[in-house]
């Protein structure tokens, strides 16, 4: 797959008050890369780039002229093929989720620049739309990636994994499973009562947050 803007079904950047959200060019990329490897790794210099980047489209999000202030990349995975060869299929068993009809939207390496942290509120609001635009393009039925936590203590992450547990688990037959065989709940130092459901705090904002946006009204 190609992450140049033509093939992206992606459509015309949406621009709001100076910000454009529009697939990145291929003269994006550094600059993209760039962006994560500051985010992820601690250093722009660092090396953040693997062999799905040439698979996958990149979103580039910023202000005309500057560096990206955010980005995100995405795969249309249109058969089971496709999806049991993305980035989550690395870590997680998705044979299960296969077998579900229509198209599968596959996100991923979403972060933004330290510089943005006062314009969090606005950035996420624009990478959603960029998402959202992305959804329509693609006609797709599901979301799926993997995210990324600032910690592994069980303490801090309990809220928000307790609130996806309560709210947010698929039918046991289409449901990720371990490729690895491992528990992850035992690597993490994660007992079953960490994952009981207790009220999500801060933790859990982001996604419920984004829910009001829209995203995943349906049927509900």
């Amino acid at each position: 797959m190609s992450n140049s803007c033509d093939d992206a079904g992606f459509g015309p950047a949406l621009t709001k008050a100076g910000w454009v959200v529009r697939p990145a060019t291929a003269e994006d990329m550094s600059a993209v890369l760039r962006l994560r490897a500051n985010s992820f790794r601690g250093s722009p210099m660092a090396n953040d780039r693997d062999d799905f980047d040439a698979r996958f489209h990149h979103l580039w999000v910023g202000q005309a002229g500057r560096e990206p202030s955010a980005t995100i990349r995405w795969a249309v995975h249109r058969r089971p093929a496709d999806l049991l060869q993305g980035y989550a299929a690395q870590s997680y068993d998705l044979s299960g989720m296969a077998q579900i009809s229509g198209p599968i939207l596959e996100l991923g390496r979403l972060c933004r620049a330290p510089s943005s942290r006062h314009d969090d509120g606005d950035l996420m609001r624009l990478i959603w739309a960029g998402v959202a635009r992305m959804v329509l393009a693609s006609g797709a039925k599901r979301l799926i990636g993997c995210p990324s936590f600032p910690t592994t203590d069980p303490e801090a992450l309990a809220p928000g994994l307790a609130f996806l547990a309560q709210a947010s688990v698929g039918p046991a037959p289409r449901r990720p499973g371990h490729q690895s065989g491992q528990d992850l709940r035992a690597f993490l130092g994660f007992t079953r009562r960490d994952c009981q459901y207790r009220r999500p705090t801060a933790v859990a904002a982001p996604l419920s947050d984004a829910w009001r946006m829209g995203l995943g009204s349906s049927g509900r």
